[in-house]
This record gives structure tokens, C-alpha cells and sequence, in this order.
């Protein structure tokens, strides 16, 4: 049986080949840790699809900076998010050492609201989607999209299945898997989102864009904070609640590093983990199957990286100290707090590195 081939879609920025491959390393380590009973090594295919240099493009030939981009701006060009973009690059415009980071990065993210520019990406993604599953006779397929990622690949999903020849030549993917999801965040009209898109799950062949549909969301990411993907009834007949699909539960304290929306950052939290391979089935049964308990222990094991994690092992070890009032175990007091204190240097980075 061929290989199940899952296509990686990157988020805002500039991106080089390769620029998955520490996520997806996570991703396949906890899966394995929580017995996933497919090897993401040898059943699955991971595919980059680089779209990055659209824009690079765009902005070499026009010469955009961060005051040109936000003159752009207009209100049916940007929706109901103006507000947000302006501020954006108004914030750019007024520190250097910012305006590399929003031209090159949110940037992506305000030319992909162009009319113009979202056609040529969605159908670039479009035709390296078609082209791979070509070459490879027509594979189980899925993907894994991360920040931009998720509205380039919803929009592509929307145009793809509007053609009925690609539904039955390709059929529709077994999961979509949205990390740090901001459909909504880039809807044009929000209130219209989740009753025009037919990019919901559904378990009938000829409906909907998946058959499971999965999103990640961490409440420290700043980028989720705005719109939060939270479907409505009107999305896919009420999708929400017919058993395909899955908003990973992911709490405030499970932060391991400083740019909290990192992609694999999101991979390497078990439970990120396991809705992904929830999301992918096994084989042609689309069963989600993995082991619950080994899924518990490696959460617990997450937790001890987490911030909160190694504040309380430190904690841990002084309150063993006080109460056995034994100076001899202040050693591995010190070591503890050294530890977190290295712990801590690791938040040096930012959104903006």
C-alpha cells in the first residue's frame, strides 16, 4: 500500500527547506511514545509545500516596507480586521528593529488579504497538492497547517472541492490538522465564515472538506487571542459536535519555550500530538487509535518541561528541606534553582527572533 502522504504548510515568514523538520521529529517521537500503531516513519509521507517566496516576490518587485505596506490598506481589501492590521504596522513602522520582523513575517499575512495575491497562493498550493498525489497514483492524503498556513490551506480546500472532478479524482483529505488555527482571525467577514466555507469534517465521502478536522490553539499564543476558532452552528450543519472534530485542550501553563507560537512547540506537547495522529487514522479504516494510558504518561513527563513544571520542582526540593531540616540537601537546592535559572534563559528569544 502506498504511503498516506500528509502535506506541511508553513506559517508567516520566510521559510528554507527543511524548516519542518524539528516538528515533525517531535510529532513522531510522541507518537511513538503514546503507541500510535502506524510508524509516521515509514506509513506516512511528510511533504513541505514552501509558498513563502509568493511574497517575497511581491514585495521585492514593489518594494514594500512597513509605512508603503500599511498605505495599501483598505477596508474591503482587509475586512473587518483593518483595525488590527494597521495597528501592525503602525507599531513597524515606528522601531526598526520591528519592521523587518512585521514586513517579512505579518507582512505574508497582509498581502495574502489581497485579492490578487490569495488567487495566486491558493492556486499554487492547489496545483503542488494535484501534482504530488499524481506522481504518487492518488494516495490517502492530509495536512498539517501551521498560523498562515491554516487560511491558505482553508481557502485552496474551498476552491479544490468546488470542482467535482477533483473530489472524485483526489477525494477529499483525511484530516485537516490547523495549528495555531487563525481561519477566523483572516475571515473577511467573520459573521459569514462558518456558513459560506465547506471546510468542515464529515464522514460522508461527498460532504464537507475532511473527514476529521482538528485545532490547535494555545492560550498563550498571541495570535489566537483575537478570533478564536470557535465554529458556530451554522458551520457544516453544526460539524462541531458530529464526532469529527477536535479542539486540543491545551492550558496556560504548558509553556516550554518563549515564542509560544512556535509550530514545534505546538508538536511537542503530547496532546498536540496525539489529536494529530487522532486526526490521521490507521490506514484505510481512518480508526484513531492510540494507547490512553501511554498518552497520560508522556503528558505527565511533558509537564516537568513545562514553566510551571520547574518551578514546582524546585519547590519540591526546598519544602523537602525545610521539613526534614537537613542542610546537607541544600546542594541540590542550588542545583535546583541553577537548573531553572538556565531553565529561564531559554525565554531570551521573543515573537520577533
Amino acid at each position: 500500500m502506498s504511503q498516506h502522504v500528509v502535506f506541511l504548510l508553513h506559517g508567516m515568514g520566510t521559510h528554507s527547506a527543511g524548516w519542518s523538520s524539528d516538528a515533525i521529529s517531535a510529532l513522531k517521537k510522541n507518537a511513538t511514545a503514546i503507541r500510535y500503531p502506524q510508524s509516521l516513519t515509514n506509513d506516512f509521507e511528510f511533504i513541505e509545500i514552501n509558498y513563502g517566496h509568493l511574497f517575497d516576490e511581491y514585495v521585492t518587485q514593489h518594494n514594500k516596507n512597513a509605512d508603503s505596506l500599511a498605505g495599501l490598506m483598505t477596508s474591503k481589501q482587509i475586512g473587518a480586521a483593518s483595525s488590527f492590521f494597521r495597528g501592525l504596522f503602525e507599531y513597524a513602522a515606528s522601531s526598526l528593529s520591528k519592521e523587518e520582523f512585521v514586513v517579512s513575517a505579518l507582512g505574508d499575512v497582509f498581502l495574502y488579504r489581497l485579492a490578487e495575491y490569495s488567487e495566486v497562493v491558493r492556486s499554487f498550493i492547489i496545483q503542488e497538492i494535484t501534482k504530488t498525489l499524481n506522481d504518487r497514483s492518488r494516495p490517502q492524503w492530509s495536512v498539517i497547517a501551521h498560523s498562515l498556513g491554516t487560511r491558505v490551506i482553508h481557502d485552496a480546500m474551498d476552491d479544490f472541492l468546488e470542482s467535482g472532478n477533483n473530489r472524485a479524482i483526489f477525494k477529499k483529505p483525511v484530516s485537516l490538522s490547523m495549528i495555531s488555527n487563525v481561519v477566523h482571525l483572516l475571515a473577511y467577514s467573520p459573521a459569514r465564515l462558518w456558513r459560506r466555507t465547506g471546510v468542515w469534517p464529515d464522514k460522508r465521502v461527498t460532504m464537507g472538506a475532511c473527514f476529521r478536522y482538528v485545532t490547535a490553539l494555545h492560550p498563550a499564543d498571541p495570535f489566537t487571542w483575537i478570533r478564536e476558532f470557535d465554529p458556530t452552528p451554522d458551520w457544516g450543519n453544526n460539524a462541531e459536535y458530529g464526532g469529527q472534530y477536535l479542539q486540543v485542550p491545551i492550558s496556560f501553563k504548558e509553556i516550554t519555550q518563549a515564542n509560544t507560537h512556535s509550530f514545534t512547540g505546538y508538536l511537542e506537547n503530547p496532546k498536540v500530538a496525539a489529536a494529530i495522529c487522532w486526526g490521521l487514522g490507521r490506514g484505510n479504516s481512518f480508526d484513531p487509535v492510540y494507547d490512553q494510558d501511554a498518552l497520560i504518561r508522556r503528558t505527565a513527563r511533558y509537564a516537568e518541561k513545562t514553566v510551571q513544571g520547574n518551578v514546582e520542582k524546585v519547590w519540591k526540593k526546598a519544602r523537602n528541606l525545610r521539613d526534614e531540616r537537613n542542610l546537607t540537601a541544600f546542594r541540590e537546592v542550588v542545583g535546583a534553582i541553577d537548573d531553572l535559572e538556565k531553565y529561564i534563559g531559554n525565554f531570551g528569544a521573543s515573537l520577533f527572533d
